[in-house]
């Protein structure tokens, strides 16, 4: 009977735009360096989320 079934939806159309995840790895954890960076992203529009990690 039915093997399959595909929905190809216009995301455009509904509003939705392009989801981007991008890691950027700072050459300083230093406080100021830190701050500078936060003061950047927190003027960008199009920046929703944004989280710090560590791999050590």
């Amino acid at each position: 009977m039915f093997r399959g079934y595909t929905a190809d939806v216009n995301m455009s159309a509904l509003g939705y735009g392009i989801d981007v995840l991008v890691s950027i790895e700072l050459s300083s954890q230093a406080e100021q360096a830190l701050n500078e960076f936060e003061a950047v992203v927190v003027r960008c529009p199009s920046m929703s989320f944004c989280s710090a990690m560590s791999t050590r």
